[in-house]
């Protein structure tokens, strides 16, 4: 069926076992290029490939690490200053807002809406297949909910721009839930500790790379930024998301389908003092969300027009910005974190 579906990837639509031979599935006119990275994901975890289309992108990355850090071979900074620019237009007003942080007090959640735009999206989604691990996860393996992802190896100069200026732009929000979000860890039977040998941080390093590099001396250097994909019925049970000692109070999530188009249901939500919030969430918003509070999807659901009795494959996919880097299970578990 999986080869099936890749020798087909290119038909505008396809005909699905539902009990009625009227029903078609229509290919969303966004939707084919994270198809073509869902497809990627299912065929190197079954080991049918080694690589998706090359060992390396044609196009600028950087390896988790801040734009700053690194120097692009070749590459002119040009495009990485219009980026900061960007991005530091985007995140400065929104994070000065008063009400933001109340925000995240009470629903656990804001959305900055609008971040990226179509092409950006279209240009990420293109890169995408390039940028994945290889090393795809099913959630009903780890009893997490029906779905999957894959971590991503590289982090496009765009990206990586936004990851760092939202560091910066967040910084002092995150402070001020530097303390409940200790207590919500430790009362979550999970370590939270900023000191290291020789060293103690009353707040938060000031930059991504010193966040990074104090990451690296607990012995988390690895990527945490996730592809996340859903099809219909999909959903995400309650959860955190923390992968050592050391995590940052805030993380994000960019949506790269349209609700009511590409899928329906499928909203986020997290779980605040027992009450669950909701979020409904368009292509390109940018949600920042506490990492102490549980966080999930709703079950997703398929857009059908009852006029003409057709739907779209129903896909819901979304990247996962972390600062922190994660630390692999197996030395968790060694240390005795869960």
């Amino acid at each position: 069926m999986l080869s099936k579906l890749s020798r087909r990837a290119s038909q505008f639509s396809q005909c699905l076992v539902s009990g009625s031979s009227r029903v078609r599935a229509v290919r969303g006119p966004r939707n084919v290029p994270a198809v073509q990275a869902f497809q990627v994901c299912q065929q190197r975890g079954q080991g049918n490939i080694s690589a998706p289309l090359a060992p390396e992108p044609p196009f600028p990355t950087v390896r988790s690490m801040p734009v700053s850090s690194r120097a692009w071979c070749g590459q002119s900074p040009d495009p990485v200053t219009a980026y900061r620019r960007r991005w530091e237009e985007c995140f400065q007003p929104w994070s000065r807002s008063p009400s933001i942080q109340r925000e995240l007090e009470e629903v656990g959640f804001s959305i900055v809406p609008g971040a990226l735009t179509a092409i950006d999206v279209d240009e990420l989604l293109q890169e995408l297949p390039w940028l994945l691990e290889g090393g795809p996860v099913t959630m009903e393996r780890q009893n997490k909910g029906k779905g999957g992802y894959d971590y991503l190896r590289h982090l496009p100069v765009k990206l990586a721009v936004l990851r760092e200026v939202a560091y910066e732009a967040l910084l002092p929000i995150a402070d001020a839930f530097l303390e409940s979000h200790r207590l919500e860890l430790q009362s979550s039977r999970r370590t939270f500790s900023l000191n290291t040998t020789g060293k103690r941080f009353d707040t938060l390093p000031r930059t991504l790379l010193e966040f990074e590099e104090l990451c690296a001396k607990k012995g988390q250097t690895r990527p945490s930024n996730l592809f996340l994909w859903y099809q219909e019925g999909g959903e995400n049970r309650a959860h955190r998301d923390v992968y050592g000692e050391v995590s940052f109070p805030l993380q994000m999530v960019l949506m790269l389908d349209q609700h009511g188009e590409d899928f329906d249901g499928g909203k986020f939500f997290t779980l605040v003092n027992g009450r669950k919030h909701e979020a409904t969430m368009n292509r390109g918003d940018l949600l920042i969300f506490r990492t102490s509070c549980l966080h999930g999807c709703t079950p997703v659901l398929p857009v059908l027009c009852k006029k003409t009795q057709t739907k779209h494959e129903t896909k819901r996919c979304v990247l996962g910005l972390q600062f922190a880097l994660r630390q692999l299970l197996r030395e968790r578990r060694a240390k005795g974190y869960r």
